[in-house]
């Protein structure tokens, strides 16, 4: 049977975010996934997509590898900011 979900197409769930339910908008992102994959969401329009529950899980995957950029652009500007310069740079101009 074809479920329609989208009323749970907004973050807005059941559960509310407390001090003792502490978390960020992933973990409602993974449940709200794995429940399209279970029921191998489609869309509801007539042309629609057919794989809607692979698009889901692709934003998922920008988003982790948004967070590892961030990460990576952090460390490399917290190197700059210790040593005073790029070293990646220096190297570059050596080899010419």
């Amino acid at each position: 049977p074809m479920t329609n979900l989208s009323h749970n197409a907004s973050f807005h769930s059941v559960e509310r975010i407390t001090p003792s339910n502490r978390g960020i908008k992933q973990s409602r992102s993974i449940p709200y996934v794995e429940r399209s994959w279970k029921l191998r969401e489609t869309s509801n329009e007539v042309a629609g997509l057919d794989y809607l529950y692979v698009l889901k899980t692709f934003m998922l995957v920008f988003v982790a590898l948004l967070a590892f950029q961030a990460v990576s652009f952090l460390l490399k500007n917290l190197r700059i900011t210790l040593l005073g310069h790029d070293p990646a740079a220096t190297l570059k101009l050596d080899e010419t």
